[in-house]
């Protein structure tokens, strides 16, 4: 690594940096959180169902267990079928996918990327001047900003949305059932 290279450009790409793999744990996180969310949702929504059930009918213990794996099982294949459509970009894909959303400040951040992580360009009398040109006028709170806009409009944090809201109606209409079912 040169030794010669400004503080300021790299303390900014390591911020950058920093900020990016942030926001990429948070796009894993919420793909986790909203799956095990949808899964309750879907335990809660059909354990309501079938509470409604025998609040009706009288349903013997057998089907109430083979109802109660169905559930079980729906949901379980349905959260499957929720991970599965996600995609899964890795690290590198995600900051390109952002970065080539950003335009010219885009491409001029990744040329920086790329610059600092390849050792033959180190060497090169002309990478201090460079990095510095590709990060001048990079504005860290407004990348930070612009990054948080880019993920609110991503489908995984639609979908954590749509999981948490879901799971919430789901818990209040089973504390409705509960507050008014004869038997309390």
């Amino acid at each position: 690594m040169a030794t010669n290279i400004p503080n300021d450009s790299i303390s900014t790409l390591q911020r950058l940096q920093n900020i990016l793999n942030t926001a990429y744990s948070k796009v894993k996180a919420g793909r986790r959180i909203s799956a095990i969310l949808f899964f309750f949702c879907f335990l809660i929504v059909g354990f309501l169902a079938l509470s409604a059930i025998e609040a009706s009918f009288y349903l013997s213990s057998s089907v109430k267990i083979y109802a109660t794996s169905a559930i079980v099982a729906v949901a379980l294949l349905a959260v499957y079928g929720i991970i599965r459509s996600f995609k899964k970009p890795s690290r590198s894909q995600f900051i390109n996918q952002y970065l080539t959303t950003r335009g010219k400040k885009g491409e001029k951040i990744q040329s920086a990327i790329d610059l600092f992580k390849n050792s033959e360009q180190q060497a090169s009398i002309f990478y201090d001047a460079a990095l510095e040109s590709n990060l001048q006028g990079i504005d860290t709170p407004v990348f930070k900003s612009d990054l948080s806009q880019y993920l609110k409009k991503q489908r995984y944090f639609k979908l954590l949305w749509v999981s948490t809201t879901g799971l919430l109606a789901a818990i209040i209409g089973f504390v409705l059932m509960l507050s008014f079912s004869p038997d309390s």
